[in-house]
């Protein structure tokens, strides 16, 4: 299990305004705020949590800041050679797991695998160190949108399942993806790609049962 923290970004100076300014769009509710400076727009975004009666996660300013430095231009963040070899973006990691989810659902025949698989595929992500955390699941609605976009059923590693960093999705959604699809969104040379535990690795490496 991972009990790794996610590292966020940092502008170098709040009092510089990027291009984009300082925008937030909140994960629950999608509504956008705007202000003219970043410690006002914590304020609205906490303000926000607070009117609609939704958890707001300790790191939450600092969740919001990572955000405006993943839209700004380099020269307005710490570090950002960093960020680009070792981060992962929160809403690209969203898309792309969305667009795994449809397209494995425009393959035909059985779209998940039994939920015993699901469960052994869960622990062995768990236990793997590629499984990071970039957001909180649960406050930001991530774990309630997969669940009713695609009816997937609680499984008791839900708390602990992150982010894979190798496939760049939500591992909540690909434990339950069954094997057929996995094959069809993965190509077998990409299997060295991912850990020697890898369910996925040992998947893609065994042959297919007719």
């Amino acid at each position: 299990m991972t009990n790794e923290k996610p590292t966020y970004l940092k502008l170098k100076n709040h009092m510089d305004v990027p291009p984009h300014e300082f925008y937030w769009i909140d994960p629950t509710t999608k509504i956008e705020m705007r202000a003219s400076d970043i410690e006002t727009l914590f304020l609205l975004a906490r303000q926000h949590r607070v009117a609609n009666k939704l958890p707001i996660p300790d790191d939450y300013d600092a969740f919001i800041e990572d955000a405006i430095c993943k839209r700004a231009p380099e020269c307005f963040v710490n570090h950002p050679a960093t960020f680009k070899t070792n981060h992962i973006g929160m809403d690209d990691v969203l898309k792309k797991t969305d667009a795994l989810m449809r397209a494995a659902r425009k393959n035909g025949g059985k779209l998940f695998c039994d939920e015993e698989e699901a469960v052994e595929r869960s622990k062995i992500c768990v236990a793997c160190d590629k499984n990071k955390r970039i957001m909180c699941q649960t406050c930001n609605g991530v774990l309630a949108w997969m669940r009713q976009s695609f009816s997937l059923p609680k499984l008791p590693q839900d708390e602990e399942l992150q982010t894979c960093q190798i496939f760049t999705v939500m591992n909540k959604a690909q434990v339950h993806l069954h094997a057929q699809v996995i094959r069809m969104l993965i190509s077998e040379d990409k299997a060295d790609r991912f850990p020697e535990a890898c369910w996925k690795r040992k998947l893609l490496t065994t042959k297919e049962q007719p």
